[in-house]
């Protein structure tokens, strides 16, 4: 990150969607979170929220002890579109929304979706 300058790096994502609960909790994950946002840089959220919901608490655990960051949850934390269940993401998403350093992006949802219905 450091050598950044010049670069079109503005942002950094790291998939947390395939890794075990509490992966992104970690004191080594959290205080890499914190060097890029010393740096200005926004970090991406990648979770499967109808596949691991435990994430879901890990994620409003990282922003809380990182609220100098600015987050973006990927595809909307991919709650379960395709089945129609959107709990607890539901919960997840408007406790979320109650830090003013997170954004969502929605360009992957439909990946989740089911296309013959959608």
């Amino acid at each position: 990150l450091d050598k950044r300058k010049g670069c079109a790096v503005h942002g950094v994502r790291r998939l947390i969607q395939d890794r075990a609960p509490g992966f992104c909790t970690t004191d080594a994950f959290v205080e890499g979170i914190r060097e890029v946002a010393r740096r200005g840089l926004p970090f991406e959220l990648c979770i499967r929220s109808h596949a691991c919901p435990e994430q879901c608490a890990d994620v409003l655990e990282l922003v809380r002890q990182v609220p100098e960051g600015v987050f973006i949850l990927d595809h909307m934390g991919k709650p379960g579109v395709a089945a129609r269940h959107f709990d607890p993401w539901a919960d997840f998403i408007t406790r979320l929304a109650g830090f003013p350093n997170c954004y969502c992006t929605v360009s992957g949802l439909v990946t989740e979706a089911s296309h013959p219905e959608w």
